[in-house]
């Protein structure tokens, strides 16, 4: 344990939290605020067609006491099918309430699978919420999981939620870059409550984001594309392009700056005089949204969906290419 490497916290700020379900009972959620909890996340839905008898009550009484919310779905699907369906479900079981925390899956019953079918069919579940409400969910996984059974695709898309009952944080032997959840034990005690009670810790990026407004790129420049060779780092690109590493990571969606790929294409912003072609399209990823598109290219939902005839911004599909419009500025 001396020599054991971490997994980091991936915020700014932790709220101690709890997680429940109809196993807690009748909560006092008052007790529970004085007790110091400031975050909790709440069970709506199992499986197919089971709401939480205590779903209902449980939401209002956090809401009432101003708690940080949070809702989640325990998944049974043995086909990425039935784990679209499942997630459907959940999100016809919260309708239309708020929450502050991301929506998050908690996939038990997936005994007998292989490793490829429980990946898909988490990313079938996780990508169907994500395209849906337009919001990013996270998973819950034990530590072993996290390290053992996903996918690096899963793991650059979603946040993650760890559970580890047996350090003081969990060590690092996944494939996330840290953590937005940590539920470290299943025996907790707090007031409000009879009997145990999962502890957590979250921090401020498990909380739903918010999509800020877009903010036109500046004038005087354009978007060009340009492909990562052996070698490029992306503070030298940075240095090269005369912008900054957090610009090209957001503009690119880059969790881990210092981790990009030779062969990869990274978006550049540069000035309007640089010589290298306007590049205008975008090729959609698990997990995108176009709100999230508009936002990072600096465009609308409703120009991006008027450009791509797009029906329904709520629908768009991996490896369809959008003309982002760009050029035409």
């Amino acid at each position: 344990m001396q020599n054991a490497t971490f997994l980091p916290a991936l915020g700014s700020e932790i709220y101690e939290g709890i997680d429940v379900s109809q196993f807690q009972g009748n909560i006092n959620f008052a007790q529970v605020k004085a007790a110091g909890i400031r975050a909790v996340y709440i069970r709506a839905s199992l499986g197919a067609n089971y709401v939480d008898p205590n779903f209902i009550r449980n939401y209002t009484g956090a809401k009432a006491q101003g708690l940080l919310v949070g809702l989640y779905h325990y998944m049974t699907a043995k086909t990425t099918a039935e784990a679209e369906s499942q997630a459907r479900f959940f999100l016809n079981t919260i309708g239309n309430r708020t929450y502050d925390l991301k929506l998050a899956l908690d996939y038990g019953g997936d005994r007998g699978l292989t490793t490829e079918e429980k990946n898909a069919n988490a990313e079938a579940f996780l990508a169907l919420i994500a395209r849906t409400t337009g919001k990013t969910p996270i998973l819950y996984s034990s530590a072993s999981d996290a390290g053992d059974i996903w996918s690096q695709r899963i793991a650059s898309q979603y946040p993650l939620w760890i559970a580890d009952y047996y350090t003081p944080l969990p060590e690092y032997n996944s494939k996330w870059t840290g953590w937005v959840g940590f539920q470290y034990t299943d025996k907790g005690s707090v007031s409000g409550i009879n009997g145990n009670v999962n502890r957590d810790r979250f921090t401020n990026n498990a909380l739903v984001s918010v999509q800020p407004p877009v903010t036109p790129p500046a004038t005087g420049t354009k978007l060009i594309c340009y492909t990562i060779q052996r070698g490029d780092t992306l503070s030298a690109l940075a240095n090269r392009f005369g912008t900054t590493v957090a610009a090209l990571a957001a503009l690119n969606d880059i969790a881990n700056p210092n981790r990009i790929n030779a062969g990869d294409v990274l978006y550049v912003r540069v000035p309007a005089s640089n010589p290298a072609p306007c590049c205008d399209t975008y090729t959609v990823k698990s997990g995108d949204t176009l709100a999230e598109i508009a936002n990072r290219f600096g465009t609308t939902v409703a120009a991006l969906a008027s450009r791509n005839n797009i029906a329904n911004p709520n629908r768009i599909y991996v490896g369809q290419v959008l003309d982002l419009g760009l050029c035409d500025r």
